[in-house]
């Protein structure tokens, strides 16, 4: 418990940083535009495969 711990206080450290704070909306943002093209290429193949 104490190394879970350990790893939240130096991830919460470095997310205070400015370069950590940078990293974690450069990261987040290219997970939403990742989850928005593979919805939209879901939705593509459905809809040329005919199952709409």
């Amino acid at each position: 418990m104490c190394r879970f711990t350990g790893y939240l206080r130096t991830l919460r450290q470095y997310l205070n940083t400015e370069k950590g704070s940078h990293d974690f909306w450069d990261y987040s943002r290219a997970l939403v535009i990742m989850i928005i093209v593979m919805l939209l290429m879901y939705f593509l193949v459905k809809y040329l495969l005919g199952e709409f």
